[in-house]
């Protein structure tokens, strides 16, 4: 699991013809944006530069290729359970401006109370199958290809809001606990 986020970088040499298509709202200057998902450990397993008219991170997170491999059936299985409930998709942490997808868990920015609170302080740590690490080894040389329903199954299954309320609460949940049993 890992964090997902946008930065600007003002781009002082962008070229004249360039610039309309590359100036952001909120800075008043050209800008690039650059999508990048770390781990803890700030390893970064992602990096994708937003193409022109990319201006905020949803326009990039549309454009990027970052979830085309759970899209295509390639992505590594990770199941976890939390709270009792059992998973079958890795987790980004984002902030408030990413869209409630079962993949993105978003920070708690006004804590409402102490269970809440616990929750922001330690992000997000799921448990994982010992007999697999949670992990199922990938075939060199085999890449899936999958039809336009399961393409679409997929993509359902990533963009579930629900899944995205309930991973949020488990978490919450999870981390309550955790501080109560310290």
């Amino acid at each position: 699991m890992g964090s997902i986020d946008c930065m600007h970088w003002q781009w002082k040499n962008c070229p004249k013809a360039w610039k309309g298509m590359f100036m952001s709202g909120h800075k008043g200057v050209a800008t690039i944006i650059l999508e990048a998902v770390a781990s803890s450990d700030l390893w970064i397993w992602h990096a994708f530069f937003g193409v022109s008219g990319s201006n905020n991170d949803i326009n990039i997170l549309d454009r990027s290729p970052v979830f085309d491999d759970i899209l295509q059936g390639r992505a590594l299985e990770v199941n976890h359970t939390i709270n009792g409930n059992n998973y079958n998709m890795g987790y980004y942490l984002t902030d408030g401006i990413y869209p409630e997808w079962a993949i993105f868990v978003k920070t708690i920015p006004r804590p409402q109370d102490e269970r809440d609170t616990y929750a922001t302080q330690f992000g997000p740590l799921p448990t994982y199958d010992d007999a697999t690490n949670g992990l199922s080894q990938p075939t060199l040389g085999e890449e899936p290809s999958v039809s336009y329903e399961t393409y679409i199954q997929n993509s359902m299954q990533m963009r579930d809001r629900r899944a995205h309320r309930q991973l949020q609460n488990d978490l919450v949940e999870h981390f309550s606990q955790f501080n109560e049993n310290r």
